[in-house]
């Protein structure tokens, strides 16, 4: 990861809630209702969440306290880093798209219900 573990929760989660808000404002016509907040933050939170588990799973089969051989250690931390590095890129920007669907399906869904 990129920031370290809390910066980079606080970017995911950050993300996720930016989106309904951009999609809001932004979006022609009227979406400013309080169910298509409700909706959207609890799914951007939730799905927050889950981007961030996904980005660090990597990190649970890495122990610190075993002994470091001198050759490739390295080499080792670098990829680790990189593949930290683009799972959470990945995860970022699949936050957003998957919060710009999910706003959208909301939006669909309460401009139908609603008069």
């Amino acid at each position: 990861m990129p920031f370290g573990f809390l910066p980079s929760a606080a970017i995911l989660v950050g993300l996720a809630i930016a989106v309904p808000f951009a999609y809001a404002f932004l979006w022609p016509g009227h979406v400013r209702s309080a169910p298509f907040f409700v909706v959207t933050i609890v799914a951007a939170l939730i799905l927050g969440v889950f981007a961030l588990y996904w980005s660090a799973t990597p990190l649970r089969d890495i122990g610190i306290s075993g002994p470091v051989s001198s050759t490739g250690a390295g080499e080792s931390f670098a990829r680790l880093e990189g593949h930290l590095s683009k799972r959470f890129y990945f995860a970022a920007c699949a936050v957003m798209l998957v919060q710009f669907a999910v706003c959208w399906a909301t939006h669909a869904v309460l401009s139908r219900v609603a008069p």
